[in-house]
């Protein structure tokens, strides 16, 4: 805790405790009176901002590095002023890391004298920019493989359409021949294994049409992910008689077509655990535009259950996993998934994601 004059404040080291942890501190570490002028700064903060430790002293963060300097000495002024702390605040400096922008979390706490009063502040600053880089990578290799198993699904769902569905309509065609050959003339038993084997065809034919529509569903992203929605509530009520009621304050116009189907895909396993495990016939399905993400809520009336067991167990590692891969399907496009429920209330099930630069946000209102 400083106490005193700011000026004597301004040439007293910190503790000497503390020396060794600002000696070898893998992060960035510094004391500044409350006129935000160093009053002491460790070995990594001094390299990174490319001067003496001994040259900081006496001086501001935008005087010694002037960027990022004036954008941490903004967040530091309002500790001061306020007196809240600030916890990992991300400041980013555009072309200064060989792999693109560096970036720092900046955390700041005001130190206060015995009246309260702030008299200076501690400053934590973590480079996290090879980190992020890492993540940008490893979320780059998980849309690869997320398009390359979409395009994968395309083509199964292709060959079952152009090939596997051909030919047993053709079989089809021919049992209905042949038996009309056979005419009356055909025995009882003759007749009866006829119409099993062409029952067996039909089922598997309608199989397999199922199973195109659940690998590749006729998703037209020009159309927009309301488009869509309509199209799947719509199947939804002719193969389980569950009635989804869409809402939504705008069109929503995803240009991107792996997006706007895995979209579509989620929503479509959300609404087949409402027919599973809801007892409800009836869902509702919004879609909301606002502080620069798309929110897709899809919320029943049904049975519940306490989502605080499923909260733990997805920290244990021990969720489902259909659950985990919509999560991590999400993860991939910066999204998230949260659900709220409890017995005999309902279930809310919150998809949210980050607009895309690729959204085409819908007109304003005519005036």
């Amino acid at each position: 805790m400083l106490r005193g004059d700011p000026g004597e404040v301004a040439t007293r080291p910190p503790p000497e405790a503390l020396d060794a942890l600002y000696a070898t501190a893998p992060v960035g570490l510094a004391v500044l009176d409350r006129d935000l002028r160093f009053v002491h700064v460790n070995a990594w903060l001094a390299a990174t901002n490319g001067c003496p430790a001994c040259a900081h002293l006496g001086r501001t963060p935008g005087e010694v590095a002037p960027e990022p300097g004036a954008a941490i000495e903004s967040l530091l002024r309002r500790v001061v002023e306020t007196g809240m702390s600030l916890l990992e605040h991300p400041v980013s400096v555009p072309g200064r890391a060989p792999g693109g922008d560096q970036t720092y979390l900046v955390s700041a706490a005001p130190q206060t004298g015995e009246a309260g009063e702030v008299e200076g502040i501690s400053v934590v600053v973590q480079d996290v920019s090879s980190l992020l880089r890492a993540q940008r990578a490893l979320e780059a290799t998980g849309l690869a493989e997320e398009r390359a198993r979409a395009q994968e699904r395309a083509r199964i769902a292709q060959v079952l359409h152009d090939d596997l569905q051909q030919v047993l309509y053709g079989l089809r065609l021919r049992l209905g021949a042949l038996r009309r050959e056979l005419g009356v003339c055909a025995e009882a038993d003759v007749a009866r294994t006829f119409d099993g084997i062409d029952a067996l065809a039909a089922r598997a034919l309608t199989v397999t049409r199922t199973l195109t529509l659940d690998l590749t569903p006729p998703v037209l992203a020009q159309e927009g992910l309301d488009a869509s929605l309509a199209w799947l509530a719509e199947l939804m009520r002719q193969t389980h008689g569950l009635e989804v009621r869409l809402h939504r304050d705008a069109p929503v116009p995803l240009r991107d077509a792996d997006l706007h189907a895995l979209l579509v895909q989620i929503v479509r396993e959300l609404l087949f655990n409402v027919v599973k495990h809801a007892a409800t016939r009836r869902t509702d399905v919004t879609v909301l535009l606002g502080d620069g993400r798309i929110l897709l809520t899809v919320e029943d009336e049904g049975v519940g259950f306490d989502s605080s067991q499923l909260e733990r167990k997805r920290l244990a590692g021990q969720g489902g996993f259909g659950l985990k891969n919509i999560r991590e399907r999400l993860a991939l496009f910066g999204g998230r998934m949260d659900i709220v429920s409890s017995p005999g209330t309902g279930t809310r099930v919150t998809l949210s994601l980050p607009i895309p630069p690729f959204f085409s946000p819908p007109p304003p209102a005519a005036t």
